[in-house]
C-alpha cells in the first residue's frame, strides 16, 4: 500500500487537503449549480455532455432537501450548533439523511468522539425536519 493510501481514511476524515479545504456541496446545492449551467448555455438536461448529464440525473434522483431554502438552513443550523462539524460532515448528512443514530455513526464514522450521542440524535432528528 502506498503512502498516500495509509494516510487517507475517510472515517477518520482524513481525507487530501484538497477535498477538507474545498467546499462541499449537497446534492441540493450540486443540482442547483447545473440547472444554472444549462440554463446559462441554454441546454437541456438532455443534450448536455454526458458526465454533466450523468451528474443531474443522480443528484435530481438522490436530491432530499428538495430546495435551496431548505438546504441553507439545514447547513446554517448546523454550522452555529455543532462548529465541530466538517462541512463535508454536514454535506454527507444532509445528502444521506440517516433514520437513526446507528445508521448516522455507520455513514458518517468520523462523528465517533467529536460529538455526543445526544447531539448526534438532535443532528439527526435536525435533518429529518428538512426533508
Amino acid at each position: 500500500m502506498s503512502d498516500l493510501q495509509e494516510e487517507e481514511n475517510a472515517a477518520e476524515l482524513k481525507i487530501p487537503t484538497v477535498f477538507l479545504e474545498a467546499n462541499s456541496l449537497s446534492n441540493t446545492e450540486a443540482k442547483l449549480v447545473l440547472e444554472h449551467h444549462l440554463e446559462s448555455r441554454e441546454i437541456r438536461p438532455e443534450e448536455a455532455s454526458e458526465r454533466v448529464r450523468k451528474t443531474y440525473e443522480y443528484v435530481s434522483q438522490f436530491n432530499i432537501q428538495q430546495n435551496r431554502p431548505n438546504m441553507d438552513a439545514l447547513r446554517q443550523k448546523l454550522v452555529s450548533t455543532y462548529p465541530k462539524l466538517h462541512f463535508f460532515e454536514i454535506c454527507v448528512l444532509a445528502n444521506l439523511a440517516p433514520g437513526d443514530v446507528e445508521e448516522a455513526k455507520i455513514l458518517v464514522p468520523s462523528l465517533m468522539g467529536k460529538i455526543s450521542e445526544d447531539e448526534l440524535t438532535q443532528i439527526v432528528e435536525e435533518v429529518a425536519t428538512y426533508r
